[in-house]
């Protein structure tokens, strides 16, 4: 039987021409990481990220990458004294048992999310890719087979200063054959009202839209903007509210009290008027954004959230008749599109 005989963590640091969601603010300067108003998160200058090599003893050679945008040497460290010990000599066929092993590796201590899970993430992608070559099989049908020949994308960002400047940028884009764009946003409910509505104006009413709070606003402003942007025919907002303590659960019970009182239920089939994205793994608690009742679509990224093996798992083992949209691609047929 195969066994793991080595594990490498390599960070990767790149110079980026413009940094991401745009110019650096006022008096960020030369400094590698910065704060970028009104968002509250630490960005790079760089493009950063890990990547983790595990090799068998029978030469397969499976990679996998971690989302690492500030600090990867955090998630470097994590994976080289944490998780290669409990890795190495045992069997890239076991990838279940390998995941939770990892998992419950710092769980009575509270981690349940951040650079642990960006650290686990890296390791099971790499198991499936070692797997998949072990068994001369794509990832895909190790899952169960493909239930789509092409996935949809969608343009995230659009970092212009402007309304006309995004507008332009997103045209743009539509001549490299996309038509969905994504809008990093959180400047205030009529200032992301107008973006969204000069978009629309200039794609016209077949371009899917989608917004992007970054957890910028309060409950009252979360429901004004969720029903500007249903009258817009936007598709989705996404992190409207910090999600603890149960922010998008009390922002789509809130939404759908002010929608319709007399049909408001508990069961949560009422949402708020364009379906809200929480982003579960990232904040350290699954319960938190989803499964409490929380969003109406979950936001899984494979480098961060788990990997390949805790969407799936996730969905099915915690309540999945509350969960309106299955996070793993390979298991529903309107999943979410690919972030380009």
């Amino acid at each position: 039987m195969s066994r793991i005989v080595s594990v490498e963590a390599i960070p990767v640091r790149i110079k980026r021409d413009v940094a991401y969601l745009g110019a650096l603010p006022q008096g960020a300067g030369d400094r590698q990481y910065f704060v970028r108003p009104p968002y509250r998160a630490l960005y790079s200058a760089y493009f950063e990220t890990v990547f983790v090599k595990i090799v068998t003893d029978d030469g397969a050679v499976g990679w996998g990458e971690a989302l690492a945008p500030v600090a990867p040497e955090v998630v470097q460290t994590i994976v080289m004294q944490l998780l290669t010990p409990v890795l190495v000599g045992r069997s890239p066929l076991d990838g279940g048992v390998l995941w939770n092993v990892m998992y419950d590796l710092m769980r009575e201590r509270g981690y349940y999310g951040g650079f642990m899970l960006d650290a686990i993430s890296a390791c099971d992608i790499a198991l499936w890719d070692a797997r998949g070559k072990l068994l001369d099989q794509p990832v895909y049908q190790l899952l169960g087979g493909a239930y789509r020949e092409t996935i949809p994308c969608y343009v995230s960002g659009l970092p212009k200063p402007t309304d006309p400047e995004r507008v332009a940028l997103a045209l743009d884009w539509t001549t490299k054959g996309f038509r969905a764009f994504k809008l990093a946003a959180g400047f205030g409910v009529k200032e992301d009202t107008a973006s969204i509505a000069a978009l629309r104006n200039a794609l016209g009413p077949d371009s899917p839209l989608l917004l992007d709070a970054h957890w910028v606003y309060s409950l009252d402003e979360s429901v004004r903007l969720g029903r500007n942007l249903e009258a817009l025919d936007a598709a989705v907002l996404e992190a409207p509210i910090n999600p603890e303590p149960g922010g998008h659960r009390r922002a789509r019970r809130a939404g759908a009290r002010r929608r319709d009182p007399g049909r408001y239920r508990r069961d949560g089939t009422h949402t708020l008027p364009v379906p809200a994205v929480a982003h579960p793994a990232r904040r350290g608690s699954t319960t938190t954004g989803c499964w409490a009742g929380g969003a109406v679509r979950t936001h899984q990224d494979r480098t961060d959230g788990g990997g390949v093996q805790h969407p799936g798992r996730a969905a099915f083992e915690r309540r999945p008749w509350r969960v309106h949209q299955r996070i793993d691609p390979r298991c529903r047929r309107d999943s979410q599109p690919i972030h380009a």
